[in-house]
């Protein structure tokens, strides 16, 4: 189990170094002169950001009660809504949208990123993979215990037991068979689209 965790955690970290790399480019493309950084860490930085977003979504959903799991989701939208607004203002010329200031403010994205790689360690596995995916209970429980920093996690442990046994389509797709999958093209075009819009 501990070695499970501990490739776990490598993998978000892993996850997080996009981030961190695309970042340390932009801010120091300015200084050397390259283009090239500018663009390969615009590039790592959308991948991250791409990643992330769906990630830490699909993690807090799993990870929020059942009666709040709409709302946790929606205001992680926002949140990232409010941090395209942050850079918007951030980018103004006034601020720090000149041209001596432009590479701290593609480097900024690497302070959140350096705090979620020391975060990441202690944060657990989300209660809904423990017990439908890996079938670990006692795990899921003790996340749980965590999570709702509380010993009764009765009724979210039902919850789990309902969810698991509603739960029969365990077909596993590579990304090649879920693209070329006609069953879901409809699917995939509808979270594309809201995603474009968003960013749009």
């Amino acid at each position: 189990i501990r070695r499970q965790r501990q490739m776990c955690i490598r993998d978000r970290l892993y996850t997080q170094s996009f981030s961190i790399i695309g970042a340390l480019l932009q801010g120091c493309s300015k200084y050397v002169s390259s283009y090239e950084m500018l663009l390969l860490g615009r590039l790592l930085a959308g991948i991250s950001n791409g990643l992330f977003e769906g990630i830490s979504t699909l993690y807090l959903v799993e990870i929020a009660p059942t009666n709040i799991r709409g709302a946790v989701g929606t205001l992680n939208a926002l949140g990232y809504t409010i941090g395209i607004l942050l850079g918007t203002v951030l980018g103004l010329s006034n601020i720090l949208g000149v041209e001596e200031t432009w590479p701290i403010l593609l480097a900024f994205p690497l302070m959140p990123s350096i705090l979620q790689v020391l975060i990441l360690p202690f944060m657990p596995e989300t209660p809904r993979y423990l017990f439908i995916a890996k079938r670990e209970f006692s795990q899921a429980e003790a996340a749980l215990i965590k999570l709702r920093n509380t010993e009764n996690v009765n009724k979210d442990l039902m919850s789990l037991q309902m969810e698991d046994e509603a739960y029969i389509d365990d077909t596993k797709y590579t990304i090649f068979e879920l693209l070329l999958s006609s069953t879901y093209h409809l699917p995939l075009f509808v979270g594309a689209f809201l995603h474009l819009s968003k960013s749009l």
